[in-house]
């Protein structure tokens, strides 16, 4: 999850979120960073994280600036086009990137230099 939604859902007076672990079925408040980085989920095949600084540069932070726009109060309806499909690729990543679809995706046989051209093409080619 993105750290600028985290941030959304934060106590105000800690900047700390609500944390649940589905293995120790514990509760905790984590701060933001941590919660956004879980268990390694963002480190890919490679045991680095090209994978998200390519999300975070192509998809998070243009996402980011279109939800501060409308959390000050811009009507949906004003956005231009290129908003509305950084909205988009945002839905679009963060349903791909559930835990449950990681599953899946730890089972696929393509490499991640693969998925990387594949998600870099889609992200200039595709108007979504």
């Amino acid at each position: 999850m993105p750290q600028f939604i985290l941030r959304r859902f934060a106590d105000d007076a800690t900047g700390k979120v609500g944390s649940f672990d589905k293995t120790t079925r514990r509760f905790s408040y984590v701060g933001v960073r941590t919660a956004a980085q879980g268990a390694d989920c963002n480190k890919d095949s490679l045991g680095d994280e090209t994978v998200e600084r390519l999300l975070g540069r192509e998809v998070e932070t243009p996402a980011a600036a279109v939800v501060k726009k409308l959390v000050e109060g811009q009507s949906p309806t004003e956005l231009q086009q290129d908003e509305v499909v950084a909205l988009r690729r945002l839905m679009v990543v963060q349903l791909a990137r559930g835990t449950r679809q990681r599953r899946v995706n730890t089972s696929m046989t393509r490499s991640s230099a693969d998925l990387i051209e594949l998600v870099a093409w889609n992200l200039t080619s595709v108007a979504i």
